[in-house]
């Protein structure tokens, strides 16, 4: 019944009102109230922007994204000593590239949240543990794991054959072939060398490949080697812009991870790819970090990555090897018989002995013995080579007295250590023993920085004054 004085059109309108009303507070409530957050990850990347692209499209093209609501993937290429600070001042919520050297330390310091969402642990048990004995996946003492390779990668040398005819140069076909006289008389010659190498500070890649060398061929002849190879080459920041240079034809030769040497010989029919017989296969990682405010959604990049999103490893921009041996059944995998058939030939090599666990602990403080004494004091050490490279064409000294000298060249340094006052030498064990404490004190890394750096000027110099008066 109406209610005296009110007309039914009134009353029409009082009830039109509150069912749209009613109907708005339901659409809030279980619509609009429930619309997730549109997400924006952030992820800390070393790989080249043609895979970013190719990666940011794909994923959020993919039901995985749609379901997560993530709209869009910032990608941040940032040199691995900058990740830490950014971590720190910004967070992000993935790292992705830039090999298990990097990732290890950054789990060593806490960084790695572990990967426990449905989605990626599915994807994880696709991944085999070990490649040929690499690590493949980083466990962590409570059975989770902090980092999962997305590719594989094997370590070898680019070489711009034209410019090797050109120079009068062996194609090298190892390590040691790089460390040659051969290759030092270039210098002399030309006034600039014949290879092109990266810093370890600025080079993950760079930095496993010296590990590979010290490992191969022990620690004293290690050191032999790596230090005729700084002598013999132009030290820079980036492995991309060296191999680069190698494909421009400014370079012979750089040392380089093998999606480099594929995309070389793409780019440049007159470069090759050369694998060394010592050498070792590794995963390059993708984990999440502590910092990330949307875990279940970065874990579900780091699934796809895992999975689907290892087409994009195949396309010839890229030409990565990959980790998830699915992608060959897939419509892209199919069309690259050429990437298969060199992903096989990696899984057939037979890697040198490389403990992963025992390199992680010196690895810190060789980089920084590297930089202090092969590059900061890397204009003595050249003037030094040069020298003895030209006594020795010249017949002015003997087999003999070369070997002498490049021993006395590139043995490790003894010093002061400055924690105990007593003199040490710069031993496999001691870089293990002082590694952990250079990662937590700056003030200590600095200091055994310079005294490495003044004692091979010094060192350098002495052998200089001894050659010159041989002639």
């Amino acid at each position: 019944m109406l209610l005296k004085g009110v007309s039914k059109t009134v009353v029409v309108i009082i009830v039109v009102v509150l069912i749209v009303v009613a109907g708005a507070s339901i659409y809030y409530l279980f619509v609009a109230g429930s619309k997730k957050e549109a997400i924006t990850l952030v992820v800390l990347t070393r790989h080249p922007q043609d895979l970013l692209n190719l990666a940011r499209d794909a994923f959020l093209k993919s039901d995985i994204a749609k379901k997560y609501n993530i709209v869009d993937v910032q990608f941040l290429s940032l040199d691995s000593g900058q990740w830490r600070d950014y971590l720190k001042s910004h967070g992000a919520d993935v790292g992705w590239g830039g090999g298990p050297s990097l990732f290890d330390s950054l789990y060593r310091e806490g960084w790695l949240a572990p990967l426990t969402s449905n989605e990626v642990r599915e994807a994880l048990s696709k991944i085999p543990d070990t490649i040929l004995g690499a690590p493949m996946k980083r466990y962590g003492s409570d059975g989770n794991v902090y980092w999962v390779a997305q590719a594989i990668s094997s370590f070898g040398i680019i070489t711009n054959n034209k410019l090797l005819k050109d120079y009068g140069i062996p194609k090298p076909i190892d390590w040691s072939n790089l460390t040659s006289p051969e290759y030092g008389r270039v210098i002399n010659v030309y006034g600039s060398p014949a290879i092109v190498i990266a810093n370890p500070l600025k080079s993950t890649s760079h930095l496993r490949i010296y590990e590979i060398i010290l490992e191969a061929y022990g620690w004293d002849n290690g050191w032999k080697y790596l230090t005729l190879l700084a002598a013999n080459s132009k030290i820079i920041d980036s492995a991309s812009d060296a191999r680069d240079y190698v494909i421009r034809g400014e370079f012979a030769a750089t040392i380089a991870v093998d999606y480099y040497g594929y995309i070389a010989m793409v780019q440049n029919p007159n470069c090759s790819f050369v694998i060394p017989l010592k050498t070792i296969v590794n995963g390059d990682p993708i984990a999440l970090f502590n910092t990330s405010k949307h875990r279940e959604a970065a874990q579900a990049f780091i699934a796809w990555a895992l999975t689907e999103g290892q087409r994009i490893l195949l396309d010839k921009k890229v030409n990565r090897l990959p980790v998830n041996p699915d992608v060959w059944n897939t419509p892209e995998g199919q069309q690259r018989a050429d990437l298969k058939e060199i992903y096989y030939k990696t899984l057939s090599l037979t890697p040198m002995p490389f403990n992963d666990s025992d390199v992680m602990k010196y690895e810190y403080a060789v980089a920084r013995y590297f930089k202090a004494v092969l590059i900061d004091a890397h204009d003595q050490l050249v003037e030094v080579w040069k020298k003895l490279v030209d006594l020795y064409t010249r017949g002015l000294i003997t087999q003999q007295q070369f070997d002498y000298y490049v021993t006395q060249l590139s043995k490790p340094l003894t010093f002061t250590d400055p924690i105990t006052g007593s003199e040490v030498t710069f031993t496999k064990d001691y870089a293990k023993g002082i590694a952990s404490k250079m990662a937590g004190d700056k003030t200590l890394e600095q200091q055994l920085m310079t005294i490495w750096t003044q004692k091979a000027v010094e060192k350098f110099n002495s052998i200089l004054n001894e050659l010159q008066k041989i002639g």
